[in-house]
């Protein structure tokens, strides 16, 4: 039986939460943001994303992840805040 999308990206986004939670000083953060943002979880990208620039303030991609995931939850002021400091 072939394997859905959706069973495909839950699979996926979970491996990149164990990786995050493995390594959380890591860039592992990053990928997962973008992951969860993809999947709609904004709330949960924009946490990780804080998590992360903790340990690693000059990530862009981070900082961008974020800005994505507090424009998705209309926080305009934020997200402008994080694409400037990108």
């Amino acid at each position: 039986m072939a394997r859905s999308q959706t069973q495909d990206s839950d699979e996926q986004l979970r491996a990149l939460e164990r990786k995050f939670q493995e390594s959380p000083d890591s860039l592992a953060f990053v990928p997962l943001a973008e992951a969860l943002n993809r999947a709609g979880d904004h709330r949960r990208a924009a946490e990780v994303a804080q998590r992360g620039l903790l340990a690693h303030p000059d990530s862009v991609a981070g900082r961008l992840a974020w800005a994505v995931a507090e424009a998705e939850l209309d926080n305009v002021k934020q997200a402008l805040e994080q694409i400037k400091r990108a």
